[in-house]
């Protein structure tokens, strides 16, 4: 069938005729060439093949045989043609080479050497690469439907078929492709590769002359058709009104320019099978057309929420299975805040594929992180099968083109949300701090969430923002600073105005002092090896300083007055910043003894205390035995401790064979059981929840082996490793976790000897016992927990990591920061900070602000630690100061001494920090009271107690006076005599610990309050004054221990007024030597007055404490 006559696209056909042509292709041309059939198809689509080739009676659909012919052309010019059957059968041109389609298409020569007529636009398909033709002839020979309908011969004009010229062929220059087809990546040479050769366009919407040559000065202005219909006008003035989407738009329509009207006849099968072709085709023929250089970007409406990742991932189910991979493998090095974090951050799956430094979205071979699997986990590298997920994963990664460089337009502002700048936030500070008593000034601190104010979500009103984020991080530093504080009082943070995002402390309230604050800013935090200076705030005293701030360094002593609050909470939380906060010992012996006050030994030997045991499994951290013991405190709080093991391999890891421990308290020949770490919880003086860790013989780790224990959820913070400090609130959210016994039941089933059966029947407890424990420590805690205004639920939603609170605010700050969250860390909004930026002159401050800016260009976010190791350079270049340097801060400042008397100030700690070098301080005077005579107490000769009065009622508060003929050291003591304990009255509540001579110091000072809410036939409270002694630390061993001590060996046969001086005076001289002694006649003055408290329980709540 190599005679057939052939059409193509454009919308016409042709006839044969004139003398033979010379062929330029053969059967043997691109035998060897691979066709790419799938970029025959676009060529198929675009250039409307099928607008002229339908087949009669068929739609324009991909399962029809489009290409069977039959449609008629009444040409003017030539008569009727009737287009011919182009499918793959014999009907049509299956029987055809490469070379006979060649010809044709780049020749317009026939099989047999005829000629074909201008109908067939092959002077425009002269132009294609010859490869793509081949594309296209394979495409229609082996994929688009075939037609058996024979093609029917023309009844061409009386002077056509007895002339056979074709006067018009003599314009037609031979094919010579010039590369145009070479070009896809260049959008305009590639659409006029498409328009001028593939698609014809110019054949149809250019005009002809009489002798049906193309008027080249009217290109695509349009005209009458060689198929006798209007072509309208194509051109650049006609179509770039449309712009990309309006053209595309237009030929999924089938309509005319003006969007509305729809074409007809030949350009409505044109419009209908361009539509089909890949948009990035269609929009290159526009570009051509309208001479659009550049595509106007996208726009992209962003939505108030968190940032949208410009990589889509693959299916939900892969990405999950990559989550739970990171969990186990990965996340006890690689979240925020974590060891490795610096290296690589494994928090999701879905931050990672944005991460350019470890993936390149669908190219796992060149993916850092896909590379990293041969030798991680360390010391193990990770499975084939973990490896063909990640593998899978990263292959399945796609770059969304359009919306990387699209225009985000960003959500507004909203109203309420107005932005505050660091002189604004200083003036408030200041405005607050001078309002304070002059006693309370130097111990005030504050923490600010401006920043996360300023500019997270600053497209959320305010109402939104504090009730889905504000109100979350609130209640996560009232929960912190109440669980490290040994202080008996509950005290929330203040906020220094309504809605500004401050808030005050007074660090005494916590038992914190300044050496302890100092140390946060400084990083020098025992055991921490890694810990680096607090990295935000700017310089008080640097160039270009903010007076206000250094009014308020000055004030309160410390150079940064004003910390982050979420910084605090993410960092101070951690386990040796939380040991050093909380004053914990180094080994597990100290801790129960001096501030526990339990002798864990007696009580086991006694039966005093309440166990529950775990088989293998049974516990929620580990897969090993556990065992959980409770005790009470003597203040009557709870201690809970675990006993934990690694893999049972002997007796003394298996709870069923050895269900008594540990070995101190049994008899030498008792087979025990031998612990490997354990986890204390304890109840704090404020009825908060404390934490500690040990190894196997006692001492104190940050970090329990996953070998023991471990997280079996998923936390955003610390993955499955279980460390101390604020990472246990992510589990204990109501306090204690319930857990019943699983071993007594299990020990009387196998059986054993009498005596262990009958021990482990004493104290191993009954489910209804423990029901009652935990249901008790629960109230305690959850009531201490509303106190503090922690017992909040974070909702879920963009921007929330966890429903409890301090775990949401640590994933939080360690995430990664936006454009509006990175210039509100420098008090800016981000068009402020990109001015800044372009000011400065070439430094490290401005290539770190660049880098930050192409960060959030590429992938819209920047990575939390780079903030913080650079902060101070760019800050300071900011805002033309010096970079804060704490080395100095005692150069500036004085700091007022101050020692907390809570329970753990006192405690043996091993550790220690260095004092920060100070200039010598002068205390403010204490504010002292006129008092009204009252009783008048026996005292030694230099010391007089006034009370006011002391017969109180229960929350009725204790006050007397106290004066003194010689300046001393104020010491006041109570014991808890039900606990045999004694307590220190806090410096809050003395004052300025120096008692000057003349005096008159009311005792507590005023706003603190001294009561009971247990009624006693008396309260006996001691008053000590050191004269020559000017700090507590000169007091040498603990004087409340030695009381104890005291108290039990001389039984109760002296008064407590007896007992203290004897006790007072020997402490003293054991802290001078003998010469001193002799010479120097100032002994401690001591004094006793005593209360009696009758009830009234009208003054009590529910819970029998003071309202």
């Amino acid at each position: 069938m190599k005679h057939l006559l052939f059409a193509a696209a454009a919308a016409f056909s042709f006839v044969a005729g004139g003398p033979a042509i010379a062929q330029a292709f053969d059967d043997s041309s691109f035998t060897s060439y691979s066709p790419n059939l799938a970029r025959g198809e676009r060529l198929f689509h675009v250039g409307s093949c099928a607008s002229c080739h339908q087949e009669k009676g068929t739609a324009l659909d991909a399962s029809a045989p489009l290409l069977g012919g039959g449609m008629e052309i009444d040409s003017p010019t030539f008569g009727i043609v009737r287009v011919p059957n182009i499918t793959g059968s014999s009907a049509g041109i299956g029987d055809w080479s490469r070379g006979d389609f060649l010809n044709a298409m780049l020749h317009g020569t026939s099989p047999d050497g005829g000629s074909y007529t201008p109908l067939f636009p092959y002077e425009f398909y002269a132009k294609m690469k010859p490869e793509h033709v081949v594309d296209l002839f394979e495409y229609i020979k082996q994929s688009a439907p075939k037609s058996d309908r024979a093609s029917e011969k023309h009844s061409m004009l009386l002077t056509r078929r007895i002339f056979g010229k074709n006067p018009w062929r003599f314009s037609f220059e031979p094919a010579a492709y010039d590369g145009a087809g070479d070009n896809e990546n260049d959008p305009i040479a590639w659409g006029k590769y498409l328009t001028e050769s593939v698609a014809a366009c110019g054949a149809c919407h250019t005009p002809r002359n009489s002798a049906f040559i193309l008027e080249d000065s009217q290109t695509h202005k349009g005209g009458i058709s060689p198929l006798g219909e209007v072509a309208g006008d194509i051109s650049k003035s006609a179509v770039s009104g449309l712009g990309p989407d309006g053209f595309t738009d237009m030929l999924a329509a089938g309509t005319g320019l003006d969007g509305s009207t729809p074409v007809k006849g030949t350009m409505q099968r044109v419009s209908a099978q361009l539509a089909q072709a890949p948009e990035s085709d269609q929009t290159a023929v526009y570009q051509y057309l309208a001479d659009l250089k550049e595509l106007p970007k996208p726009v992209v409406e962003m939505s108030c929420e968190a940032p949208r990742s410009p990589v889509s991932e693959p299916a939900p189910e892969l990405t999950a299975a990559v989550d739970s991979f990171f969990s186990a493998q990965c996340k006890s090095c690689h979240v925020r805040g974590a060891s490795a974090a610096s290296k690589a951050v494994l928090a999701s799956a879905s931050r990672v594929a944005s991460d350019t430094s470890l993936v390149t979205p669908g190219d796992p071979s060149t993916s850092a992180l896909y590379r990293s699997l041969n030798t991680m986990p360390p010391g193990n590298s990770a499975s084939d099968a973990d490896k063909k997920l990640v593998e899978d994963w990263i292959a399945g990664l796609a770059v969304d083109k359009e919306f990387l460089t699209a225009e985000k337009k960003e959500p507004p502002r909203d109203d309420s949300r107005m932005h505050m700048a660091f002189d604004d936030q200083y003036r408030a500070v200041q405005e607050h701090l001078v309002q304070q008593d002059d006693s309370k000034r130097p111990f005030m601190r504050y923490f600010s969430f401006r920043h996360l104010q300023n500019g997270l979500l600053p497209c959320q009103s305010m109402d939104d923002f504090f009730e889905q984020h504000m109100a979350g991080y609130l209640a996560g530093l009232n929960k912190l600073v109440n669980s490290m504080s040994w202080e008996p009082r509950i005290k929330q943070v203040e906020p220094i105005s309504d809605g500004m995002g401050i808030y005050a402390i007074d660090i005494r309230d916590y038992g914190w002092t300044p050496r302890q604050w100092e140390a946060l800013i400084s990083g020098e935090i025992p055991g921490e090896d890694e810990a680096l200076p607090y990295p935000y705030g700017l310089d008080p005293f640097g160039a270009e300083r903010n007076e206000n701030l250094t009014q308020i360094a000055r004030i309160t002593g410390t150079t940064v007055p004003i910390m982050r609050g979420d910084w605090f909470v993410a960092v101070a939380g951690e386990p040796f910043y939380y040991k050093f906060m909380l004053n914990l010992p180094d080994n597990l012996h100290d801790f129960e003894r001096h501030l526990m006050r339990v002798d864990r030994i007696k009580e086991i030997q006694d039966g005093d205390v309440m166990r529950a045991g775990f088989l293998e499994g049974g516990s929620g951290v580990s897969q090993n035995n556990r065992l959980i013991e409770r005790m009470v405190q003597p203040t009557g709080g709870y201690y809970w401790i675990s006993y934990d093991f690694d893999r049972a391999i002997d007796a003394s890891k298996r709870l069923k064979q050895s269900p008594l421990g540990p070995e101190e308290a049994f008899p030498a020949h008792q087979q025990v059981f031998e612990g490997d770490g354990g986890e204390m919880i304890f109840s704090l003086p404020n009825g908060m929840q404390g934490y500690y860790l040990t190894d196997g013989p006692g001492n104190f780790i940050p970090d329990g082996p996953t070998s023991v224990v471990f997280f079996k959820g998923e936390s955003p913070v610390s993955g499955a490793t279980i460390s101390n400090g604020s990472a246990c609130m992510t589990c204990h959210l109501n306090g204690p976790i319930e857990g019943y016994d699983q071993i007594k039941e299990s020990v009387e089933s196998t059986g054993t000897d009498r005596v262990t059966l009958e021990k482990v029947r004493e104290i191993y407890a009954d489910d209804e016992d423990l029901q009652k424990a935990y249901a008790e420590d629960t109230n305690r805690y959850l009531d201490a927990l509303a106190a503090a205004g922690g017992d909040y639920t974070v909702m879920e939603g963009p921007g929330r990591y966890h429903h409890e609170p301090v775990t949401n605010t640590v994933a939080k700050y360690f995430d990664e920061l936006d454009k509006d969250l990175l210039a509100a860390e420098f008090g800016l909004t981000y068009e402020e900070l990109q001015d800044r930026a372009r000011t400065l002159p070439f430094s490290a401050a401005k290539d770190r602000l660049y880098s930050w800016f192409a960060d959030i260009d590429g992938r819209g976010l920047v990575e939390r630690y780079e903030v913080e190791e650079s902060y101070q350079i760019v800050a300071a270049a900011l805002y033309l100061t010096t970079p804060r340097d704490h080395t100095t801060a005692g150069q500036h400042v004085q700091q007022v001494s101050y020692q907390p008397t809570h329970v753990a100030a006192s405690a043996p700690v091993a550790s220690h920090v260095p004092a920060p070098v100070s200039a010598p301080v002068h205390v403010p005077q204490q504010r002292t009271v006129e008092v009204t005579p009252g009783a008048t107490q026996p005292q030694r000769h230099g010391l007089t107690v006034r009370v006011e009065k002391s017969d109180l009622k229960v929350c009725e508060g204790a006050r007397f006076t106290v004066s003194t003929d010689r300046a001393c050291l104020l010491d006041v003591i109570y014991p808890d005599t039900r606990a045999g304990t004694f307590f220190r009255l806090s410096p809050a509540a003395i004052g300025n610990p120096i008692l000057q001579p003349g005096e008159v110091r009311q005792i507590p000072q005023p706003g603190r309050e001294l009561q009971s809410h247990t009624p006693t036939s008396g309260v006996d409270i001691a008053i000590n004054c050191y004269p020559g002694l000017t700090s507590y630390d000169q007091l040498g061993r603990d004087l409340l221990k030695t009381l104890e001590e005291y108290q039990s060996s001389r039984g109760q046969t002296k008064n407590f007024s007896e007992v203290v001086s004897t006790v007072t005076e020997e402490t003293f001289q054991q802290n001078q030597n003998p010469t001193q002694v002799a010479t120097d006649p100032q002994a401690p003055i001591t004094s006793t007055v005593r209360f009696s408290i009758s009830e009234d329980r009208s003054a009590l709540d529910a819970n029998g404490q003071c309202k």
